[in-house]
C-alpha cells in the first residue's frame, strides 16, 4: 500500500520491478494465493492475482481492519460493525454492532476478534452474541491468533500482549 498515492502496489521478487495494480484509500490489506483484499471508503475490494481486475465485493462506510478465512472476507467497519461476505461477493452478513471504531480484526475455524476502545472481543463467525474477552487501555492496534492465544499490540507504548482463547 502507498498512502501517499492510495495505491496498491505490487513488487517483483527480485524488488527490481514495483507496478500499481490497483487504487483505493486503505489501512489495513490481506491476500490468499488468488487475490488481495482491502478495504476502502468504498467497500471491499478484491484484485485477482492473474488477472488484475479489481472488483468490489462488497458496497459499505469507512472501513478499517480485514481478514478472511478459506471462504469468507471479514472486516470492521468504522462504525463498529463487524461484517463478512463470501471472497466471491453476494449478501453481506452483519455478525456484531454496537461497537467501538478501532483496527485490528482476526479470525480462527470458530471466531472473529477485534479491538475496540471497550476491549477484545469475539463472535462466532455466524454471528451472535459478543463476548468480553479483556480490557484493553491505550490505543490498541495489531491482533493475531493462533490455535491457544490471541495476541494484540499497544500503538503508544509497543507492548504486545496475549490472552488465552
Amino acid at each position: 500500500m502507498d498512502y501517499n498515492t492510495a495505491s496498491i502496489k505490487e513488487i517483483s521478487t527480485d524488488g527490481e520491478t514495483i507496478t500499481t495494480v490497483a487504487y483505493g484509500l486503505s489501512t489495513d490489506i490481506t491476500a490468499d494465493d488468488s487475490a488481495v483484499y482491502w478495504v476502502d471508503i468504498d467497500g471491499v475490494k478484491k484484485l485477482n492475482i492473474s488477472s488484475k481486475a479489481v472488483t468490489t465485493i462488497a458496497d459499505g462506510t469507512s472501513s478499517r481492519g480485514i481478514t478472511l478465512d478459506d471462504q469468507y472476507v471479514y472486516w470492521k467497519e468504522n462504525n463498529g460493525m463487524i461484517k463478512k461476505v463470501s471472497k466471491n461477493g453476494g449478501a453481506v452478513t452483519t455478525l456484531a454492532s454496537g461497537g467501538s471504531s478501532s483496527i485490528g480484526i482476526a479470525v480462527d475455524a470458530s471466531n472473529v476478534y477485534w479491538l475496540s476502545s471497550d476491549g477484545l472481543k469475539k463472535v462466532s463467525i455466524d454471528g451472535g452474541v459478543v463476548t468480553l474477552l479483556s480490557a484493553v487501555s491505550g490505543y490498541s492496534y495489531g491482533i493475531a491468533v493462533d490455535e491457544s492465544n490471541i495476541y494484540w499490540t499497544q500503538y503508544d507504548t509497543g507492548v504486545v500482549y496475549t490472552v488465552a482463547k
